[in-house]
């Protein structure tokens, strides 16, 4: 079913990068903090429906697919976006998304204000005042789309690593 929380992954076109983030704890310091690990470029977007009815459900690298495996319990509903190996890399050194990152790319919440802004600011339901984690945890909790010189930057930051 369609998720508004998704509605940004609709308005991906072939070509368009996607960067992938999670969460790892700091070794040092016991700290969580979010990472981009790596990204690539869309070489194909499909909808599940057609992937059954082209009978490519066992070929790859369809059937690599979460979705694709299960779509016989789960229903042909869903897309799945193929990353092109040759542009695509997986970041040997994550690159964390803090405080100076959110600001260098000037990252903006849904209502359009300045996510830096809101570090030490923002608080949560309870009144507290919400961590660095947890502003950039929730801003990259669903898909956002980047500008171009967003995509540039963190392309010559992945280049780095």
């Amino acid at each position: 079913p369609w998720k508004r929380s998704k509605a940004n992954l609709g308005k991906l076109e072939i070509g368009d990068y996607i960067f992938f983030n999670c969460t790892f704890l700091e070794k040092n310091t016991g700290e969580r903090a979010r990472y981009i690990v790596g990204y690539f470029v869309l070489k194909e977007i499909l909808a599940i429906d057609d992937i059954a009815k082209r009978h490519l459900t066992d070929k790859m690298p369809y059937c690599a697919n979460e979705h694709v495996q299960h779509h016989r319990d789960w229903g042909h509903f869903g897309t799945v976006f193929v990353g092109d190996p040759k542009k695509s890399k997986k970041l040997r050194k994550p690159i964390r998304l803090d405080k100076k990152l959110v600001n260098n790319l000037d990252l903006k919440d849904a209502q359009g204000n300045s996510l830096a802004k809101q570090f030490d600011k923002k608080k949560d339901k309870s009144g507290r005042i919400m961590s660095e984690m947890q502003i950039v945890s929730s801003y990259t909790r669903n898909p956002k789309i980047l500008n171009e010189r967003q995509v540039k930057t963190l392309l010559e930051m992945a280049r780095k690593t």
